[in-house]
């Protein structure tokens, strides 16, 4: 058997839930969108029962702009498009907990929603 300095034996590769693939932060990242696209597909479907997704890195170059854009509709085609690297990063003067994380991109998907059927994002906080 092989040892190393200490005197232990070598050991295999540990495999912990802590790090499996679906807890990267893209996975994350993902996952909060689809669930919060589906939870408007579900609770607001007559108006978003179609409602469809893209998520993207970032937004394409504007010469001009003075934002980047954190999502943008495509009416036509009752789809959304979430970019994430603008989410993630921009904004962020303190560390966040998880739920904080999950709150702004769940705003985010709230905003883009109520843009794609002409409606302010207060749209899903009242009786509609």
């Amino acid at each position: 058997m092989l040892r190393n300095r200490h005197g232990r034996s070598i050991r295999r590769v540990s495999f912990s839930p802590l790090f499996a693939q679906s807890s990267s932060r893209v996975g994350s990242f993902d996952e909060i969108i689809k669930n919060t696209v589906e939870f408007i597909k579900v609770n607001y479907a007559e108006e978003l029962g179609q409602l469809k997704y893209e998520i993207y890195d970032s937004p394409s170059y504007r010469p001009g702009t003075k934002k980047v854009r954190r999502w943008a509709v495509k009416t036509d085609q009752m789809t959304i498009v979430i970019y994430r690297l603008p989410i993630e990063r921009f904004g962020q003067h303190r560390r966040k907990t998880h739920f904080e994380v999950r709150m702004s991109i769940e705003f985010q998907v709230f905003s883009a929603a109520a843009e794609l059927i002409g409606r302010e994002p207060d749209f899903f906080l009242g009786d509609h």
